[in-house]
């Protein structure tokens, strides 16, 4: 096998996007509201960076039913950028073009159909459902989800459900130790972000940590 026929580096990629307390609105599209990116070294199976970008939806009517589920409020995104300067961002601090794009489940569709609204391409080109990986390696009957695949695993659940990085850091643990079994490497307790930068808790995971403790 040539030295470059495997990828060196996968990101992990988690959004999450705005919905209603009812039906969705007529003529209104679900705006992606937040993006979770875990950068991990595929050769030592270790995180190297993390960012998490906010994003100001096309209309800021955040409903209850999106608040309870992803911890953020209008407060929170009406200063963020838009979906466009975060793409060209996400671009520019992890090159997605070159690498593994990993998400759980249908995130890359949702990516792309929100590209195609606003009239960019989608940065996406070599991609992977870590959710169909573990699903079908672990021959399991039914498609799990995330929390089920780590409880599945024996690991530790790293930070709080539907939050776009946690999510992304979740994503890429489950896929880490799919590796680990495949290379047959003992398993690992726990991904760990490798920097403290990325270790420090942001205010906004404090005020989603405070969210969930209500």
């Amino acid at each position: 096998m040539r030295a470059d026929a495997q990828h060196q580096c996968a990101i992990y990629i988690d959004l999450e996007w705005n919905c209603w307390d009812g039906p969705p609105i007529p003529g209104r599209h679900q705006d992606v509201i937040e993006i979770g990116v875990v950068e991990l070294d595929l050769d030592r199976l270790e995180p190297t960076r993390e960012k998490d970008y906010l994003i100001r939806p096309r209309h800021l009517d955040i409903s209850v039913a999106c608040t309870q589920i992803t911890g953020l409020t209008a407060d929170d995104l009406k200063s963020a950028p838009s979906f466009e300067a975060v793409m060209e961002q996400f671009e520019n601090d992890f090159n997605p073009r070159e690498k593994l794009c990993c998400t759980w489940g249908s995130d890359t569709r949702v990516l792309a159909s929100a590209c195609g609204r606003h009239k960019i391409p989608c940065p996406l080109r070599n991609n992977l459902d870590v959710c169909r990986l573990f699903w079908h390696s672990f021959l399991l009957r039914e498609q799990p989800s995330l929390r089920n695949a780590i409880e599945i695993a024996g690991l530790p659940f790293d930070g709080i459900a539907h939050t776009a990085l946690g999510d992304a850091r979740n994503t890429a643990l489950v896929h880490t130790e799919v590796i680990r079994r495949i290379r047959r490497q003992p398993i690992s307790t726990q991904v760990q972000p490798s920097t403290s930068e990325a270790s420090r808790p942001t205010l906004l995971a404090e005020k989603l940590r405070h969210l969930s403790n209500r």
